[in-house]
C-alpha cells in the first residue's frame, strides 16, 4: 500500500511538472504548406523594470527570423509622431453626461493616484486610460518602464518590420472603449484592478496562460463589450492576414498575450485554419 501511495505521489508530481512545462508564451506555427516555420509571441505592453523578464528562447527566435510583426509598429517614426499628435487632442466636454456623483468618484480616485481630472481637458481619453493602466502596475518610477515589444524591437535590429493593423484603427478602437461610463466603472474597481495587475504580471512571467485567462476573463478587468472590441474582432481580422505574412518567410508575430487565449484566441483560430501551432518550451 505504501508503495502504491508513493507511486501515486510520484505520478502526480510528474503530471504537475508536465503541465508546468507546457506553459509558454512563444508558439511555433508550421504545416499547412508553409515553406518554413514562423512564431507567435504573447507580449505584455508595459512592466516595471524589476519585474521584466526576456526568456532566452525568445531572444534565440528573434535572431533566426527574417521579419518581426507587431500589432502596430509604434517604432516607426511616422506612427510615433501621429500617435503623439492624437494623444494631445482632448474630447470636448468628455464627462458632461455623467452624474455629479460619478464625476466626484472619478476625481477622488485620480487624486488618490496623484493625477487630476483636468487631464481630460488636455489629453485624449486614450492617453488618460494609458496613464491609469500604468498606475495599476505600481512601478516606482512611471517614467522608467519596460515593454516586451520594446525589447523585441531592440533585438530585431536590421530585421524587416511589419504590423497587423494601422494606428488609425487602434486609436478608433481606443476611442470606442474609453467612454465616460468606462472610466467610471473602471475607477470604481481600481483597487481591485491594481491587485489583478500584479497577478497578471506574475502569471505572465511564469508563462501561465491558464492564469492569464482567468484575469482576462474577469469582468472587473474587461467587460464583455470591451472583450469583443479589443480581442474577438481583432483576432478574427488578424488570422485573415497572418497566412499571407508567414507564407513569405520566417516571421515572429508579437501581440498582447491576451490575444493567444481561448476559443477565439489566435492559437485556436490558426489551428482551425489547418496550421500546427505548438509550444516552444526552450
Amino acid at each position: 500500500m505504501k508503495k502504491l501511495f508513493s507511486l501515486s505521489l510520484l505520478l502526480t508530481f510528474f503530471s504537475m511538472l508536465s503541465l508546468a512545462q507546457e506553459n509558454s508564451l512563444l508558439w511555433k506555427i508550421s504545416g499547412n504548406n508553409l515553406k518554413t516555420d514562423s512564431y507567435i509571441l504573447g507580449t505584455i505592453h508595459m512592466m516595471c523594470p524589476d519585474d521584466f523578464i526576456m526568456h532566452d528562447k525568445v531572444t534565440k527566435v528573434i535572431g533566426e527570423v527574417d521579419k518581426v510583426v507587431f500589432e502596430v509598429n509604434l517604432f516607426d517614426e511616422a506612427n510615433t509622431a501621429q500617435m503623439q499628435s492624437m494623444m494631445m487632442q482632448p474630447v470636448p466636454d468628455f464627462l458632461k453626461d455623467l452624474k455629479e456623483s460619478e464625476i466626484q468618484l472619478i476625481d477622488s480616485v485620480l487624486k488618490a493616484n496623484q493625477l487630476s481630472i483636468s487631464m481630460f481637458d488636455m489629453f485624449h481619453p486614450a492617453m488618460v486610460m494609458s496613464v491609469l493602466s500604468l498606475k495599476s502596475f505600481n512601478c516606482p518610477d512611471m517614467m522608467n518602464i519596460k515593454s516586451v515589444e520594446g525589447e523585441v524591437y531592440a533585438l530585431a535590429e536590421n530585421k524587416e518590420l511589419g504590423d497587423l493593423e494601422t494606428l488609425d484603427f487602434q486609436m478608433d478602437m481606443m476611442s470606442k472603449i474609453a467612454t465616460p461610463s468606462y472610466f467610471y466603472k473602471y475607477l470604481q474597481n481600481f483597487d481591485e484592478v491594481t491587485a489583478m495587475t500584479q497577478t497578471m504580471v506574475q502569471a505572465y512571467n511564469q508563462e501561465n496562460l491558464a492564469e492569464l485567462s482567468k484575469v482576462i476573463n474577469d469582468p472587473r478587468w474587461m467587460s464583455p463589450e470591451v472583450y469583443d472590441i479589443m480581442l474577438t474582432k481583432r483576432n478574427k481580422n488578424w488570422v485573415e492576414s497572418i497566412p499571407a505574412t508567414i507564407a513569405e518567410g520566417k516571421t515572429l508575430i508579437a501581440v498582447g498575450a491576451a490575444h493567444l487565449i481561448g476559443d477565439i484566441g489566435i492559437i485556436k483560430l490558426l489551428q482551425d485554419k489547418g496550421y500546427t501551432v505548438t509550444r516552444v518550451l526552450n
